[in-house]
Order: structure tokens, then sequence, then C-alpha cells
């Protein structure tokens, strides 16, 4: 059945709906009530208005989480305008990058990128999963390889992304610095400041991955070793969200 916009209403006023079936000569059946519904219309704001560096507050397991708005239009060039990249706020969980060495330091279905997409994904709302979009990514495959892309729902920031820009020191310029990234160079879980890990690998050697540590400073650490995950990911920017906020700033979609 095809959806039914109704228009002209007023923000506010609550309205109720009623569901006839309708016959083969185009005509209501107004005895067979089959249904009825109360909605009250609100109007709402866009992502796109939400300052980079401002939070919004995602279901994840069923409780409110808090998310940075990092970049709108984010990786235009791959992804097209219209997709907002969130980060969030803390550290979902700590892990190996990648716990077998004979695949060396692969970020593509690393540990970490299989807990991400496999594990982490579905503990966001089922109305959050529909909205996120396959995005494309800067990212070296493996070792001292050029930068090509990878597409995925949830990943990982690169060190490109997180400020760094001493290319040729040992990881590649995987897209561009963040317009929050020193908000995003410290992260916590439970209170504690943690080690993040970041999609990009160590490429003076095949063992490596790199980390931006508790402190904010990086390291290349080998790949076994465990550190934080941060999810990343987009979300349309015309997604609607309540213009008031929450008691700590951020905003709840509608």
């Amino acid at each position: 059945m095809p959806e039914k916009v109704i228009t002209g209403l007023t923000n506010g006023q609550l309205y109720g709906f009623r569901i006839f079936p309708r016959n083969m000569k185009n005509q209501y059946q107004t005895r067979m009530d089959r249904g009825t519904a109360e909605a009250t219309p609100r109007a709402g704001i866009l992502l796109s208005s939400i300052p980079e560096g401002g939070m919004v507050k995602l279901t994840e397991n069923g409780a409110g989480v808090n998310f940075y708005v990092a970049k709108h239009d984010y990786e235009s060039g791959l992804n097209g305008a219209g997709r907002t990249l969130v980060v969030r706020k803390d550290l979902v969980t700590r892990t190996k990058w990648e716990k077998n060495v004979v695949r060396h330091n692969y970020y593509s279905d690393s540990t970490v990128d299989i807990y991400l997409n496999n594990t982490y994904f579905p503990m966001l709302s089922t109305d959050l999963q529909e909205l996120i979009g396959e995005t494309a990514i800067y990212y070296t495959p493996y070792y001292t390889n050029a930068v090509t892309t990878l597409t995925r729902k949830v990943f990982l920031l690169s060190m490109a992304e997180l400020g760094f820009s001493v290319f040729g020191a040992g990881y590649n310029k995987e897209g561009s610095s963040l317009p929050i990234y020193t908000s995003l160079l410290v992260v916590y879980m439970d209170g504690v400041a943690y080690g993040q890990w970041t999609r990009s690998p160590y490429t003076s050697g095949m063992f490596d991955a790199w980390c931006i540590e508790s402190n904010g400073g990086s390291a290349n650490l080998d790949i076994d070793l465990t550190r934080g995950a941060r999810p990343a990911f987009t979300l349309p920017s015309t997604m609607q969200f309540n213009p008031t906020p929450n008691s700590d700033g951020s905003y709840s979609p509608l």
C-alpha cells in the first residue's frame, strides 16, 4: 500500500484518524471500520541545521546514547551531498584491531571491522538501521598499498580525520581532518579515558595499526593489543529532530 501523506495540519494539534476499506467500485465501506489512530504533528529541525560539534541522542540497545555531529556532507566526492557523519561520544567497547595476525593489518574484515558491522550495528534501533547508508570511506588495504575506498555502514575514523597530517610517517592520507577533530582525540568509557583504534594501518610494518592514546597522542601498536572502538556512520541530513534540546544539550529524533 502506498504511503499516504497528509498536509495542511497544525503542529501541536491532536488529530484522530479512522481507516475504512474501499470496494471495487471505488466506494468506501463506512460500516467496516478497520481501525483508529491518533497523532500530533510536531515541527522538527533538520540534522543539517545542527552545528558540527553539537550532539544528537540516538537509540542503542533501547537507551539514548550521545553522538557528535562530526561533518555535514561527509565525503561528498564519494557519497554525494546530503549525508552527515556522526561519531559516538564515548567508546562502545574495547577490542583487538585484528586477532588473526596471519592476515596482517588489513582493516577490511579485521576483528574491529567485523565487530562494528556484525555486533554493534544490530544494537541500534530498527529506525536508525534503515537510515544508515553504506558509506564510502578512504582506506589503505594493507601495509604500504596506495589509498583506495571501502564501503561500510559503521567504521572507525582515520588518522587524517583525527587531525594527523605527517603523511608518509607510517600512515596514509585517508580523507581530511574533521572540523571537530580536537574534540574527538580523547575519549572515555565508563568515565575512564582509553586509547581508541583508528582504521589506519601502520604502513611501515605488517603487524601494527594506529591508535590515539588516552592523552590524545598517537602510537602504532601491535594489532593483537586491546584498545577502544568508537563507531562512526552517516545519516541523511534531512533527518528530523525535536527542536527542543535535551537537558544535556543533545537533540533527539522525532
